[in-house]
């Protein structure tokens, strides 16, 4: 596993420009088609989840669990998690979902949603953080 290290970001739009901009719906071709590309996602997905369940219960489709997502919406390389109990906010998480990210291929950016914050896990270690509450949730994720 990579070395982790924490970014506080001063706000969500740049976050969210970046994420979209390189994050997105790869390019098809005669040799990566769309149906590639669906079983890619797929397998993220399942990986993800794998490592999740090891922190907490974990939810597909509905907000349930420690941690819900949604695998059939927008799918592009980034995947959205949202934190939906106390178990979900812990450096624990943050591992979880950079061992998912080593096992998979490509190149995908994990979204943590701890509304109003919001944290991107990235293959490489980096996590990327935006506080948007006045507690200060990123600490939560181990952000110092």
């Amino acid at each position: 596993m990579p070395q982790l290290t924490y970014i506080r970001a001063a706000d969500f739009a740049g976050i969210a420009a970046f994420i979209n901009r390189v994050y997105n719906y790869p390019e098809f071709t005669e040799t990566f088609t769309k149906s590639d590309f669906e079983k890619e996602f797929d397998f993220a997905h399942d990986v993800l989840i794998a490592h999740l369940s090891e922190v907490g219960d974990v939810a597909e489709g509905e907000s349930a669990g420690d941690f819900s997502l949604y695998r059939y919406v927008d799918p592009n390389r980034r995947i959205t998690v949202v934190i939906e109990s106390e178990a979900g906010f812990s450096p624990l998480t943050i591992h979880a979902v950079v061992g998912a990210l080593q096992e998979i291929s490509e190149d995908y950016v994990v979204a943590l949603d701890a509304h109003p914050s919001y944290v991107c896990v990235f293959k490489d270690g980096r996590v990327l953080g935006f506080n948007g509450a006045s507690e200060d949730v990123l600490s939560k994720f181990g952000f110092s």
